[in-house]
């Protein structure tokens, strides 16, 4: 894991972790717990964050410098979409 968290400062940290911590639970059913790692910056210059939720599954998002989830990844294991959020994806 990257581990550039000198790259960005503690408020851009927690807005970044607070979007993420909302797109997941907007978006996906049965989130009982969310443990977001430090961000890094990605080869093209973003922030990421790997969060882990349930205990289990790892979702990986990348943001914009506005805050906005330009794209993310999942594992295996990662829980469903809510049926609402199927043909989109909700706004951070």
């Amino acid at each position: 894991m990257n581990s550039n968290k000198d790259n960005f400062d503690e408020e851009t940290i927690d807005k970044a972790k607070s979007v993420a911590e909302s797109f997941i639970n907007a978006n996906f059913k049965e989130v009982t717990a969310i443990e977001s790692e430090e961000p890094y910056e990605s080869p093209m210059g973003g922030m990421v964050i790997d969060a882990e939720v349930n205990n289990e599954a790892v979702i990986s998002l990348s943001f914009d410098e506005e805050f906005k989830i330009g794209s993310y990844s999942t594992e295996d294991g990662f829980p469903d979409k809510k049926d609402e959020c199927k043909d989109k994806v909700y706004e951070s």
